[in-house]
C-alpha cells in the first residue's frame, strides 16, 4: 500500500458515494445501468472514485506521503541526540519502533503540541531561538546532505502545520502508516 499520513474528516455525511468503491474504470463502466450517462475516465477519477458524500477523497481532510516529515524527524534526532526533550513528536514519528503494526496515531491534543513544536523549530531555523550552535550545524548538514524529495524545509513545515490544523479543526487524530 505504501506510506501515507492523513487526518480523517469529521463531516456529518462522511459516507462513500455510490460506486466510489470501484477500483478501475472498466468495472465502473460495467456497473452503469445507462452507459450513455457514464462519466469520462478523467471525470470518474476526479469526482467518483474513492470520493465521499462530503466531497473528501476517502473521507480524509488531508492525506499525503509523509517521507519528508520522517526525514526531518530523523535529522532532528541526529541533531538533538544529547537533548531528548527537544522536538520529541517529530522524533517519535521518525522512529519505526513507535509504530504499532506500522500505524502511529497522534491525537488532536498531540497535534496542538506538535504545532507548537513546529513554531519553535521555525524560530530555531530563523535564528530567533537559541537551542545550541552544534545542533544547528548538524541539522543544517543533515538537511543539506539528504534533502527532501518534495520541496524544501519550509514545505515540510507547512505540511506539518496543515496536518495539525486539520486535526485540531476536525477533532480527529493524525495517522501515519509505514
Amino acid at each position: 500500500m505504501g506510506k501515507w499520513c492523513r487526518v480523517k474528516c469529521s463531516c456529518s455525511n462522511r459516507r462513500p458515494l455510490p460506486g466510489s468503491d470501484i477500483s478501475n474504470y472498466s468495472d465502473y463502466l460495467k456497473s452503469i445501468k445507462k452507459p450513455r450517462l457514464a462519466k469520462t475516465e478523467q471525470e470518474w477519477k476526479e469526482k467518483v472514485r474513492s470520493v465521499f458524500e462530503c466531497g473528501h477523497r476517502s473521507g480524509n481532510a488531508v492525506e499525503f506521503w509523509p517521507g519528508d516529515i520522517i526525514s526531518l524527524g530523523q535529522a532532528l534526532e541526529i541533531a538533538f541526540r544529547s537533548t531528548p526533550q527537544e522536538f520529541g513528536i517529530f522524533r517519535r514519528i521518525a522512529d519505526p519502533e513507535n509504530y504499532d503494526d506500522e500505524l502511529l496515531k497522534k491525537s488532536s491534543d498531540e497535534s496542538a503540541a506538535w504545532l507548537l513544536e513546529t513554531q519553535i523549530l521555525n524560530e530555531f531555523i530563523r535564528g530567533e531561538t537559541y537551542l545550541g550552535w552544534h545542533p544547528k550545524i548538524v541539522l543544517d548538514r543533515e538537511i543539506e546532505q539528504y534533502g527532501f524529495l518534495y520541496g524544501n524545509l519550509d514545505d515540510v513545515i507547512s505540511s506539518v502545520e496543515m496536518l495539525c490544523r486539520a486535526s485540531l479543526t476536525n477533532g480527529t487524530s493524525i495517522e501515519f502508516l509505514l
